[in-house]
């Protein structure tokens, strides 16, 4: 199969987390179960693209656990804008690009309708420095970091970072069940 029937193979896993009847109350062990069957099929062209993600994405995906995962409603919404156009883009590369986004989107917390990077605008994505024990906003577009609580620029350079868990977020009072 030729790379254009992977991606609509990866399309059609992806679908079941957009359907309309699923939007408003998936769970998340649905959305993992898509992003890991359509990650089947697009791993061996992303890799050629993007090898340096592809080996973080892989890790990602074998240790991350459905319950640690905080997916909110506006992330559903503002990630189901990227899958539309996603879907309907024909350049291999900007499919690739537009998927790692969405993937993104949906695996690592964020507030898109509510918070922006005070620098640049763009979008802040809650991280944990596993050595310093600490919760940050990274800006995915000009790289700065911010005190989730405060919103203070951070001067930060860490080195062992991951996205935050439920339990983090919840015990640094970012988010309340």
């Amino acid at each position: 199969m030729n790379i254009y029937g992977h991606i609509k193979k990866a399309n059609n896993e992806l679908s079941v987390i957009f359907n309309a009847d699923n939007l408003k109350n998936v769970k998340n062990e649905l959305i993992l179960q898509a992003i890991v069957s359509s990650w089947l099929f697009l791993k061996k062209f992303i890799k050629n693209i993007r090898p340096d993600w592809t080996q973080y994405f892989s890790n990602r995906l074998e240790n991350i656990i459905a319950e640690e995962l905080i997916i909110t409603n506006d992330m559903l919404s503002d990630s189901f804008r990227q899958y539309e156009r996603m879907i309907n883009e024909r350049e291999v590369k900007s499919y690739i690009y537009q998927y790692i986004k969405l993937m993104e989107t949906l695996l690592t917390f964020n507030k898109p309708f509510e918070e922006s990077c005070a620098i640049c605008q763009g979008e802040l994505f809650y991280f944990t420095d596993l050595v310093n024990s600490i919760v940050f906003k990274e800006c995915n577009t000009c790289g700065a970091h911010f005190d989730p609580l405060t919103d203070i620029r951070l001067v930060h350079k860490g080195t062992q970072v991951r996205p935050s868990t439920r339990f983090e977020l919840l015990n640094e009072r970012i988010i309340e069940l």
